[in-house]
């Protein structure tokens, strides 16, 4: 990883880290005390991971992105891998995804990891472009120009759902990671927010609410949900058109008010859920900005925003 940080009066700087990603690994043994040599393992044993401290930083600090497994197992070949992986990674702007990304050939075969001569890559990356259009990743591949200035151009299948984003985000889904999940299973978005905001609302505690989400929108069958019908691609929308009602979005109220209970270990008291009702628009959106801060802090300027203890 190459970074670089300065400002207008000072000297510009750059740092290159070369990283690993697991510290360390734990694994159960099913050995017991048989005579066994080797190690022994059942189906529900136990795998402990824990990552080195550069890469936890980078998750902590939302740099990751979430591919669709499935299609991953589906894909089988490591350089259709590696082209889905980085196309993923690349086509991310800020809380959306591109529909429409172009790239230079030459640079596009390295950040493949394809190394062989350019007329060899372009074979290999010919054969991952069939394979992802018959999975529904991409519609269609465009290859112009020649030499150095040679380009290809991806044009994507799915969008992602700007009204699902908005609200993944609010429940503190890392934008990047909103638009990737509502592109590629738009269908599973409010219902796995609803299935894990039931499971809070009956007492669950959640390590991390957002976490919990993703992982609802990749296990349905985990969370014991149906997801809704297909929703269309926003893309190919001709006009705007009234949401179905099971697409209505939900009321950043109820999503704060979940957020406040998990902070608070308890619901918030009736004064101050009283004052969540009848707050503003503008104070609801500050109040959504205070509960995602870190420690007590979160709590202070709620405790502010709403004018009542919690």
């Amino acid at each position: 990883m190459s970074a670089t940080w300065g400002g207008i009066n000072t000297r510009r700087e750059s740092r290159t880290t070369s990283t690993g990603i697991i510290s360390d690994l734990w694994l159960d043994d099913d050995m017991g005390t048989e005579d066994f040599v080797g190690v022994q393992v059942s189906a529900d044993s136990l795998v402990d991971v824990a990552f080195t401290i550069t890469f936890a930083s980078l998750i902590r600090d939302g740099l990751y992105q979430i591919l669709d497994g499935d299609l991953m197992a589906r894909l089988g070949s490591s350089p259709s891998r590696a082209l889905y992986r980085a196309l993923a990674a690349h086509r991310i702007r800020g809380d959306h995804l591109a529909q429409v990304m172009r790239v230079n050939l030459r640079e596009w075969t390295v950040a493949c990891g394809l190394s062989e001569r350019t007329d060899a890559a372009l074979g290999t990356l010919e054969a991952s472009h069939e394979r992802l259009i018959n999975e529904g990743y991409l519609e269609v591949v465009e290859d112009e120009g020649r030499g150095a200035a040679r380009s290809l151009t991806y044009r994507f299948r799915a969008a992602s759902h700007p009204e699902q984003v908005r609200e993944l985000t609010l429940r503190g889904v890392v934008p990047a990671v909103a638009a990737s999940v509502s592109a590629d299973h738009p269908e599973r978005i409010m219902p796995a927010i609803q299935a894990v905001e039931h499971r809070v609302q009956g007492g669950w505690k959640p390590r991390s609410l957002s976490a919990a989400i993703v992982d609802a929108i990749k296990n349905p069958q985990k969370w014991e949900y149906a997801p809704q019908e297909p929703l269309p691609s926003p893309r190919k929308e001709r006009a705007p058109r009234p949401a179905p009602a099971q697409e209505t979005a939900a009321d950043p109220r109820g999503a704060v008010a979940v957020m406040l209970k998990l902070k608070l270990k308890r619901d918030p008291s009736p004064l101050a859920q009283e004052a969540l009702a009848t707050l503003s628009p503008e104070g609801v959106a500050a109040l959504v900005a205070a509960v995602k801060r870190p420690g007590p802090e979160a709590l202070e300027l709620a405790v502010g925003i709403l004018g009542t203890p919690l």
